[in-house]
């Protein structure tokens, strides 16, 4: 019968090993779980503080740009304002011709007909 008891008592004894080797093998896969799980919630963290710098960077910019635009738009009638006015600024060459024209005109610097004088030539002629 010690044979059947070293049978059983070496059967019993391999069972232990395995249960046990299979115990040892379970807690480095649950350590390694646990390290995984540690892992992804700090990239989880990670990834919502990038988030929310990232949304406050867009954030940012919107406003920069719409700061912009209204700038532009002003910048704009600015411009058109002053095209307006220089579409009605008096050229140096009008300036000359009615420079011409006052002087034609002014009785001191230049030489008008009297009625009799003009007369007096028209009945010449004829």
């Amino acid at each position: 019968m010690e044979k059947g008891k070293t049978t059983l008592r070496s059967v019993i004894n391999e069972l232990v090993d395995r249960a046990n080797t299979d115990t040892r093998r379970l807690r480095v896969l649950e350590e390694k779980s646990e390290d995984l799980d540690t892992r992804f919630s700090s990239l989880k963290d990670m990834l919502l503080q990038e988030k929310k710098h990232n949304t406050a960077n867009v954030t940012d910019i919107t406003a920069a740009l719409k700061s912009q635009e209204i700038r532009l738009a002003k910048m704009e009638k600015t411009l058109e304002n002053i095209v307006k006015q220089f579409k009605n600024v008096v050229t140096t060459s009008k300036i000359k011709e009615l420079e011409t024209l006052v002087e034609m005109y002014n009785p001191l610097t230049s030489e008008f007909v009297t009625r009799d004088e003009l007369e007096k030539t028209l009945c010449k002629r004829r």
